[in-house]
């Protein structure tokens, strides 16, 4: 949601590496995030619905920064 947000606010996205470490005796659990997922997911389809249906002006997506290995 906020990648969304800020990509409609003119901002640009990159992605950098991430550093991931395992803890020992961490879980995750898909099927108990899910309906948390889901209820954001619909959130964010509805808001972003009203915003077109309201006319909210979207910003102009941002230019891409060039290649370095161009």
């Amino acid at each position: 949601m906020i990648l969304l947000l800020a990509r409609r606010l003119g901002y640009r996205i990159a992605e950098v590496p991430v550093s991931w470490t395992e803890k020992p005796g961490g879980h995750f659990h898909p099927a108990r995030e899910l309906p948390s997922v889901l209820a954001s997911l619909w959130r964010l389809r509805r808001r972003m619905r009203s915003e077109i249906v309201l006319g909210a002006p979207a910003a102009e997506p941002a230019e891409e920064p060039a290649s370095p290995l161009s």
